[in-house]
């Protein structure tokens, strides 16, 4: 028997399974199932304010994890809420500077005498423009409202 193993003991040479293999997978199948409960109760923190530090401590506190990892995951989760917060911000910044040259593109026009400014298109356009622009400033200016709430 003691030629089936290696001098450790962490290889079966029979049937050429790593144990240690198996306890990392087994670890990071429990490290997921439990980053599913964290998940939803580090975005309730995140809605009611709280720091993100109060927020690790306070999942430290309530599952079974060690305070450094319970960091690391607060981190992740706020990064990608933030990292979506701004991409949100952007879309609607990009709606708002299309509302703005809406607007500005028949002022122009009229200001050059290329377009009368009571023209049927202008009107419909800058008030398209008015539109978009109002929509792209309170969108941006509320883009933590609109982040996944998972």
């Amino acid at each position: 028997m003691e030629n089936e193993r290696t001098h450790d003991g962490s290889h079966d040479v029979n049937t050429g399974v790593n144990m240690r293999d198996d306890a990392v997978k087994s670890q990071r199948i429990r490290e997921q199932a439990l980053s599913k409960e964290v998940q939803p109760f580090v975005l309730q923190q995140f809605r009611e304010r709280v720091d993100p530090a109060d927020a690790a401590t306070a999942v430290a506190d309530r599952f079974p994890i060690d305070q450094h990892k319970a960091y690391r995951w607060t981190a992740i989760i706020y990064d990608e809420l933030e990292r979506s917060r701004r991409l949100i911000a952007r879309i609607f910044a990009t709606v708002m500077w299309l509302g703005a040259l809406l607007i500005v593109i028949p002022v122009v026009g009229a200001i050059t005498g290329r377009v009368t400014e009571t023209a049927p298109i202008a009107v419909i356009q800058m008030a398209i423009g008015v539109v978009l622009l109002v929509g792209g400033i309170v969108g941006g200016l509320n883009a933590h409202r609109f982040t996944a709430s998972r």
